[in-house]
């Protein structure tokens, strides 16, 4: 699981790898897009780990189709820990947010 963070607006995302950034913003410039990536072809946790060094935030990474449930579930649990509101509603979001600096 790679490390997860907080972006500037206090949305919790895994820690992009730069290789992996660099990577993608390349074969985008040739014309190819996430859909060209073979998603079936590789081994699942290498595929998640992908998605995960490119810096998706938690949520998105979740409502990934070829995303685990184990895998989602431990980057819930991980956000739980890290103090973050999940599905606590906006409310609780907004609350959290606003108590660490995010929303003025």
């Amino acid at each position: 699981m790679q490390p997860i963070s907080f972006d500037e607006q206090g949305t919790p995302r895994f820690q992009q790898n730069a290789v992996v950034r660099w990577l993608v913003d390349e074969a985008k410039k040739k014309g190819l897009t996430l859909n060209d990536f073979p998603v079936g072809e590789l081994p699942q946790t290498d595929v998640e780990q992908f998605w995960q060094m490119m810096g998706y935030s938690v949520g998105g990474y979740c409502e990934l189709s070829f995303v685990s449930d184990e895998s989602c579930e431990a980057a819930i649990a991980e956000t739980k820990r890290l103090g973050f509101p999940w599905q606590q509603g906006s409310e609780a979001v907004e609350a959290w947010k606003k108590e660490h600096g995010y929303i003025k």
